[in-house]
């Protein structure tokens, strides 16, 4: 079992305890890569959104294999695929909210912060008030923010390169999408 340390303001602090979920998270990975043995052309284009995480440095390698290394949490994943798109057609979504029976997901763990947006309807008055407006996207805008080295060991997955080999850890540096606290860390840049 592992403490879990929130940020919230100016200091962390303590909210409850987070389970060691790494079989769990490994039984999820191997029936991906049954998944992914049984379609090939998937793997290759998983294996290179990957592979841009890792050459961004959006996640790196890490060396905790042992299940007694446990001050971490293990994200399972998999792929969503879009067939309406054609350049980016598989999405990989990273689960926060899985967990086993009787336990936390890491989402329950963490510290969700305030509502920044704004009111839709007060935005949509504001908008109309000018004959001009402008808008803006932030190209993968969590994947933007680097997230404290004290907190990338929650942001754990399984990896392998060939599906013939072993499989390794790798670990966020960066916000993801689908953890709580993400839109709040966003909208405080």
């Amino acid at each position: 079992m592992v403490d879990i340390v929130c940020f919230c303001q100016e200091t962390r602090y303590e909210r409850g305890s987070l389970q060691n979920n790494k079989t769990f998270a490994r039984k999820r990975f191997e029936g991906l890569v049954h998944r992914f043995k049984c379609d090939h052309e998937l793997f290759c284009e998983y294996k290179d959104i990957i592979y841009d995480y890792v050459r961004e440095g959006i996640v790196q390698r890490t060396s905790c294999n042992s299940l007694s290394d446990s001050q971490g949490f293990y994200l399972p994943h998999h792929a969503v695929i879009r067939s309406d798109k054609t350049r980016s057609r598989i999405r990989i979504v990273f689960d926060g909210s899985a967990h086993e029976d009787e336990q936390s997901s890491l989402n329950q763990s963490l510290y969700t912060g305030l509502n920044l947006h704004p009111n839709i309807l007060e935005l949509l008055l504001r908008f109309r008030k000018s004959p001009v407006a402008f808008t803006a996207d932030v190209k993968s805008a969590f994947l933007q923010i680097e997230l404290d080295f004290r907190d990338r060991g929650f942001t754990r997955f399984f990896w392998t390169d060939n599906l013939n080999n072993e499989t390794y850890i790798l670990n966020f540096k960066r916000v993801l999408f689908g953890l709580r606290p993400s839109p709040y860390l966003s909208q405080q840049l």
